[in-house]
């Protein structure tokens, strides 16, 4: 199966032990993340072979637009069977129609902003347009599960715990 990951931050050891274990099962992946976790994500993965990395520019930054649309190019030319993201990421949005074409999966950490959460910040309500063209969605319990399912109206069968 050929898999497209993409990140844009980590959550501690969570995002590249998960990496580390499709690459284990997998032999056609793709992984892109940031640069500046570039040294965390070899430490833990112990390869670097099948990983683009790039610059992440400050999330309130345009410049976002040029690093995802090269990010989508690059996906474009995989021809993924899926592509997995490991984080909601807002400039990520105006690419997902593009992407659609491929099932796309998302992974929600967080289905609740809290207090401090930079997303808060930058294109608020922004997370229930996300998921128009999300085709999976994986969470870490079934309270996050319910949440997702109440508060963006995702259907039930579309999340997985």
């Amino acid at each position: 199966m050929r898999i497209a990951i993409v990140t844009f931050l980590g959550y501690a050891y969570y995002t590249p032990l998960f990496i580390k274990s499709i690459l284990d099962r997998e032999n056609q992946v793709l992984v892109f993340a940031p640069k500046s976790q570039k040294q965390e994500f070899i430490d833990i993965v112990g390869k670097e072979e099948r990983f683009q990395f790039f610059n992440r520019p400050k999330m309130r930054y345009p410049t976002n637009l040029w690093t995802v649309n090269n990010i989508v190019k690059s996906i474009e030319a995989f021809r993924p069977d899926v592509i997995h993201l490991l984080v909601y990421y807002p400039w990520m949005y105006f690419y997902l129609r593009r992407l659609s074409k491929f099932p796309i999966i998302l992974t929600v950490h967080d289905p609740v902003k809290h207090t401090g959460d930079m997303r808060s910040r930058i294109v608020p309500g922004s997370e229930a347009l996300f998921y128009k063209y999300i085709s999976q969605v994986i969470t870490l319990g079934y309270r996050m599960k319910r949440l997702i399912i109440e508060k963006y109206g995702v259907d039930e069968s579309m999340v997985n715990v």
